[in-house]
């Protein structure tokens, strides 16, 4: 009898999450594994979306604008995961000459995605930043793992096939930004600042907090 989904969805993502080395081989094996790994990548971009863009939702931005903030940093999520995945592939296939398919490196590494889902906590007063940097090293680590276990590439061939995707999340780990401490209004430069610290870049001027 087949695994229902929800059990083989949740079976996966602990498995992300605490580096278990039959993650690949049986995301390999399972018959919903794109559908789990596109679910993780959504459920990673909604969580972290809602984390970065709750700042100004506190600071009453109108429903609206909060949504399109939401949505528009989720598109940017997922392009650059896209852009990310295609230019590893391109460093595996021409550099170190070893052939991976494509998709199932796109798979794979949207299972290294785990950890984001709980990108919401980056919201909490005064724990935002640790809990970013741990969540951003968190990933690193398993995107590493998830191209050992996917290619067959060493340690340090990992880290120069990830070497950009490994730089941004290292530099976000390094300088992220805890959310206000409860009772704090921002001013509207604050909110700006605020946002842009989570990087919501074209999300924040949506918001047109500015």
């Amino acid at each position: 009898m087949a695994e229902p989904f929800v059990e083989q969805f949740w079976r996966l993502v602990g498995d992300a999450l605490s580096f278990s080395p039959a993650l690949f081989p049986t995301l390999a094996s399972a018959a919903d594994g794109p559908w789990i790994a596109l679910l993780v990548l959504l459920l990673a971009a909604l969580s972290e979306g809602i984390g970065q863009s709750i700042v100004l939702f506190a600071n009453q931005v109108k429903p609206l604008n909060f949504v399109l903030s939401l949505i528009t940093s989720a598109l940017i999520f997922a392009a650059t995961y896209l852009f990310w995945v295609a230019s590893i592939w391109l460093v595996v296939e021409l550099v170190f000459k070893i052939n991976v398919a494509l998709s199932s490196l796109a798979i794979a590494l949207a299972l290294c995605y785990a950890p984001k889902i709980l990108g919401f906590l980056v919201a909490l007063p005064y724990f935002g930043m640790p809990i970013s940097a741990l969540l951003s090293i968190w990933t690193l680590l398993s995107i590493l793992l998830g191209l050992r276990n996917t290619t067959g590439l060493t340690l340090w061939q990992s880290v120069i096939a990830a070497g950009g995707r490994l730089a941004g999340l290292t530099t976000r780990a390094a300088h992220g930004r805890a959310a206000p401490g409860p009772g704090r209004r921002l001013a509207p430069d604050q909110i700006c600042r605020v946002a842009a610290n989570y990087q919501l870049g074209r999300a924040e001027r949506l918001a047109r907090c500015g």
